[in-house]
């Protein structure tokens, strides 16, 4: 795997019962960077009038590293003849780096992140929630008709000021009764001379006025022609987020007699699946039954039954069951899901007594690690909508929801 990694030197002066006091030092990993050594391209999809969609590609990073914080500080005694001794560290520890090898790197994300040193993996329940919304949001989406009208309403706007000046000098040639019998002449035969006189002058100011004006609003016409050959894309988005805490981690080492343990590890995830679409003329009536909600009885069936979306706070049902026509009437022309995780943990690091021996001050190092990951999958066709189970259905982290005062109305209209 394509990984760089940073380091810094870490020291180590220890003493044992009253002995002479040795130093260590290594080099200690404070840094993890993992990237694919290249990006791959995604393609090109090349439209009627020329312009290009660039397709997603699959991508994935991560980031992990290692903040020292204060040094250890540990005093010990020889419990036979009470001789001391003591650990002292630089700043964050001796073999800080040990949560990035071993168990502690499969231990200390778990189970959001499955290895610290690697990017992430798509939650499947985050999935299933990311996919199933955008899904939804495809059903409600509209094509970009109106920017494609309104690029083409500039453009014919364009068609005025031409079109004006030629009707005006037409005008002034039918004012005009001396013109009337140059009308059929060409300006070929009034070049040769054969009416040259001062109508014939001025009639040939305005055959060769117009030409440049019809010039212009031919160009100007066929500019409209390739704007409305654009293609109508729907975009539409469906994100999960989720915020957890994690589990404690430790890792002891006998021959080195250190202890390492975590603590307050929280994870924030967000996934999101971004899908696009072009409506599909041959089944555009479809479309339109979906929207009105009459090509899915088992969805409609559902928001019958009482206190239904009750049940969707937890478990989406109704959610899913809408979104298995949401691609009705569309043709699949690109989509991706994606997830970035974001965990941050305390970690103390300090040593512990052999047989024979006790601690009598305690004083570990600290610090604080950290961890940013992200994937995206590129998707070959329509994701399936699936379940999910929300973690917090009444929304009590959210001081502006009202789920909970609707959950406490319809518990009240159920007692007799």
């Amino acid at each position: 795997m394509p990984s760089v990694s940073q380091f810094r030197i870490t020291e180590r002066y220890r003493q044992v019962g009253g002995g002479t006091v040795t130093y260590a030092s290594r080099y200690d990993t404070t840094r993890q960077n993992w990237t694919p050594s290249s990006n791959p391209s995604g393609g090109y999809i090349t439209w009627p009038d020329g312009s290009r969609f660039r397709k997603a590609t699959n991508w994935s990073k991560s980031v992990v590293w290692i903040q020292p914080g204060s040094s250890e500080d540990t005093k010990t005694v020889r419990l036979y003849n009470g001789r001391t001794g003591f650990e002292r560290t630089s700043a964050g520890g001796y073999f800080a780096d040990v949560q990035l090898s071993g168990n502690m790197c499969y231990k200390i994300g778990a189970p959001i992140i499955a290895n610290l040193n690697n990017p992430p993996s798509i939650n499947s329940s985050m999935r299933n929630e990311c996919e199933t919304k955008a899904l939804l949001d495809l059903a409600d989406a509209k094509a970009n008709i109106g920017e494609n009208l309104a690029t083409l309403s500039q453009i014919l706007r364009l068609v005025k000021d031409p079109l004006s000046t030629l009707v005006k000098e037409f005008q002034k040639v039918r004012r005009d009764k001396n013109l009337w019998g140059l009308i059929y002449k060409s300006a070929r035969d009034l070049n040769q001379g054969k009416a040259l006189n001062g109508p014939a002058k001025e009639y040939l100011k305005y055959v060769y006025g117009w030409k440049p004006l019809v010039s212009d609003i031919y160009g100007i016409i066929e500019l409209a022609k390739d704007a409305n050959k654009r293609p109508l894309l729907i975009n539409a988005r469906g994100v999960s987020k989720r915020e957890q805490f994690l589990d404690e981690a430790a890792f002891q080492s006998g021959s080195d007699r250190i202890r390492t343990t975590t603590s307050d590890a929280t994870a924030i995830s967000t996934s999101v699946c971004s899908l696009w679409a072009t409506p599909d003329p041959n089944w555009a009536g479809s479309r339109t039954l979906n929207q009105l909600g009459l090509l899915n009885p088992a969805s409609l069936a559902w928001e019958l039954v009482p206190a239904s979306f009750v049940i969707d706070w937890a478990l989406p049902i109704g959610p899913v069951l809408q979104a298995l026509t949401a691609t009705a009437g569309l043709s699949f022309v690109d989509g991706s899901t994606s997830q970035r995780v974001s965990a941050r943990w305390r970690y103390e690091q300090g040593h512990y007594a052999q047989p024979g021996y006790a601690i009598t001050s305690y004083s570990p190092s600290k610090g604080i690690g950290a961890y940013e990951g992200y994937v995206r999958e590129k998707l070959s066709g329509w994701p399936r909508p699936g379940f999910w189970w929300d973690p917090d259905p009444l929304r009590l982290k959210n001081d502006d929801s009202d789920r909970i005062f609707k959950f406490l109305a319809l518990s009240l209209l159920q007692l007799k």
